[in-house]
């Protein structure tokens, strides 16, 4: 399963996050910069984020995988990660939200076996 985590305004901790995905259960891990932009991204979304391209071993990482996005948004206190599958885009900010935790579920539900 290929998934992309988009960050809005990478800075200095951006690096935590690559870290932490990479502790994953993981096939691959690429930072990509905004001139390698990967298929299927849209030539202004990396203008001003950072993006990782990440292969999951398998559909149960990706649970863990959100669990990974959402504590490192909570830490920052700030952000956004948009994290994609095909044309199925999930977006986390640092405040949770019922409405958040409805769209993660349905997200994961439909990404998971």
């Amino acid at each position: 399963m290929h998934v992309q985590l988009i960050v809005d305004e990478p800075d200095e901790d951006f690096q935590y996050l690559v870290d932490e995905v990479s502790e994953l259960d993981i096939e691959n891990l690429e930072n990509v910069s905004a001139g390698q932009a990967p298929e299927g991204a849209r030539a202004g979304e990396l203008a001003e984020a950072g993006m990782l391209a990440v292969t999951l071993a398998g559909s149960p990482v990706l649970g863990a995988l959100v669990d990974v996005a959402r504590d490192w948004l909570r830490r920052r206190r700030s952000g956004t990660i948009r994290m994609k599958i095909g044309n199925d885009v999930l977006e986390l900010d640092a405040v949770p939200r019922d409405m958040q935790q409805q769209a993660l579920e349905a997200f994961l539900s439909r990404h998971t076996e």
